[in-house]
């Protein structure tokens, strides 16, 4: 189990994500290692507690103000979820509610493996993969789940290292498995490797029923959960489980994974897990997919936070990044629990529907019918373009890799359910100023502008965007700016809040009467007047 080229992870439920901060280990634990003392960072610092609230100008409150901060790497041991910053290692215990700090003064501290109650945090490269100028590359090891620390210059040789383990009988020169009161073992045969059982503890061995043929080289076995036999290729790419500890075994098609190239950097390589009733959770090489039907087709999965997906138990996933969300579905819809702060946790667009309906969109939709107070959302295989109501929405499927004239206009009228092609050998689409303008694909570019995405009209050419992640400012229906200045919320001429987080940005406002009384930022926080 190695780190240095590919660390592994037992997936209980594992995961890496993206983005926040903080320096060196003072270490707040009860047991810790010995204080070093302080040094300069170049990493940006940042704790594990939320942003303070801001004040905010008369009549004025926040619904949604962040209670977690955003993550760069998110992993799970046991019942306890581990996270870093940018300068932070955080933990916690209450499914990603609340956040306490392990190890703080680190330069970009990364999650590199989680087994058998070991952690192992490498700190000194930046999230491009990047080692951070002036600063050294480091080693942070736990054997004990995250109570002692201790630092080394090296990488470590093994991710078990100095872990306790149950001791099993060997079959042949391999540890045997023990899940769901059956042991298990891979043995070398002149046809190929084979897999065997034992309930009696190692007395007795014998073939395992229902197991087919396996590859010959890299084989093993993993227990997943209580009973969840996993059979893994060298590479933790499924092969066959078990979910009855043996009693009946199920072939797998691995995921259409892109295998990086073996020099690439040192990654968390975690393996699949189980959903209920027939789902499998996969994340191999940084890529998540999800199967419903035991394997035999797979989809790709996402986190709706600016993360990846985490498995928390059974059916339900976690996702952790920019806040955390649950799903119980496999990953489809998604309940925010806790938001984050960042640049655009949710979304980088959005709308106003009504007083208490409002939209974000990202790498989901996102939507609130109760003014923010609750938001949910749905994942998309494609770029979503346009809310127009509640019901009735429009996205971009974009072509093939090299295939830029196959994308595709595609909308739909009942929230999402259903989706038909309205408009083919499209280039781009975009949404600007309420109207849709799409460049179709020829020997020379041609267009055409919409505003339901069924209707389409010639134009004479294209119409310029802003991009949103560059300037976090916005305009009102009614003409007025909102926009952050310096620490301040600005609404027209008025100051509406201070003390303002700069990566919390705002994403679409409100005015009535020449007074901005409704601002909705990327994050899912929300800053009302009070009527």
């Amino acid at each position: 189990m190695g780190v240095v080229a590919r660390a592994t992870t037992r997936l209980g439920g594992v995961v890496l994500v993206a983005a926040c901060a903080t320096a060196r280990p003072p270490v707040q634990t009860t047991r810790a290692v010995e204080e070093a003392p302080p040094r300069a960072l170049h990493a940006p610092r940042t704790s594990c507690q939320p942003p303070h609230e801001p004040t905010l100008a008369a009549g004025y409150r926040v619904v949604r103000w962040p209670t977690a901060p955003r993550f760069l790497s998110v992993g799970a041991l046991g019942g306890a979820l581990f996270a870093t910053t940018t300068s932070s290692l955080c933990a916690s215990a209450d499914g990603g509610l609340q956040w306490r700090p392990l190890l703080e003064s680190l330069e970009y501290p990364t999650l590199l493996a989680m087994d058998h109650g070991a952690v192992v945090v490498r700190e000194g490269i930046d999230p491009n993969g990047d080692a951070v100028p002036g600063a050294e590359v480091r080693w942070w090891i736990s054997d004990d789940g995250g109570e002692r620390w201790r630092d080394q210059r090296a990488a470590p040789a093994s991710v078990g290292h100095g872990v306790t383990r149950v001791t099993v009988p060997r079959v042949g020169a391999r540890d045997a498995v023990s899940c769901g009161g059956v042991l298990f073992a891979t043995v070398d045969r002149e046809g190929g490797p084979i897999v065997i059982e034992s309930v009696d503890g190692g007395d007795a061995w014998r073939r395992a029923r229902g197991v087919g043929a396996l590859p010959r080289e890299g084989v093993r076995v993993r227990c997943v959960a209580s009973g969840f036999v996993m059979i893994e290729r060298r590479d933790r790419m499924p092969v066959a489980f078990s979910r009855d500890a043996g009693a009946t075994w199920r072939a797998v098609r691995p995921p259409p994974v892109i295998v990086p190239d073996e020099g690439d950097v040192v990654r968390v390589e975690r393996g699949c897990v189980p959903l209920v009733p027939r789902g499998l959770f996969c994340e191999l090489y940084g890529q998540t997919w999800v199967s419903n039907d035991d394997g035999r087709r797979w989809h790709r999965g996402s986190s709706p936070v600016g993360g990846r997906s985490l498995v928390e138990r059974g059916a339900q996933l976690v996702g952790v990044g920019g806040g955390v969300a649950e799903s119980n579905d496999s990953g489809r819809r998604w309940m925010l629990r806790a938001s984050g702060a960042g640049r655009s946790n949710l979304g980088l667009r959005g709308g106003i529907v009504d007083d208490r309906s409002y939209w974000l969109a990202g790498s989901a939709l996102w939507w609130t019918d109760d003014a923010g107070e609750n938001w949910s959302a749905t994942l998309l295989s494609w770029e979503l373009v346009a809310v127009i109501d509640r019901r009735r929405w429009v996205g971009f499927v974009a072509g093939p890799d090299g295939e830029a004239c196959r994308g595709k206009v595609v909308t739909t009228v009942d929230g999402g359910r259903r989706w038909r092609t309205t408009l083919s050998r499209v280039v781009s689409v975009r949404s600007i100023g309420g109207a849709l303008h799409a460049t179709l694909c020829g020997p020379t570019p041609r267009y055409r502008v919409g505003r339901d995405g069924v209707t389409w009209r010639p134009s004479t050419m294209d119409a310029a965007g802003d991009d949103p992640e560059l300037d976090p400012v916005v305009r009102t229906g009614a003409g007025d700016f909102v926009r952050l200045e310096d620490d301040s919320v600005r609404g027209g001429d008025a100051v509406l809040a201070t003390g303002w987080p700069r990566d919390i940005v705002p994403v679409m406002g409100r005015s009535r009467d020449g007074v901005v009384d409704l601002v909705v930022f990327g994050n899912g926080t929300v800053l009302t007047r009070s009527q």
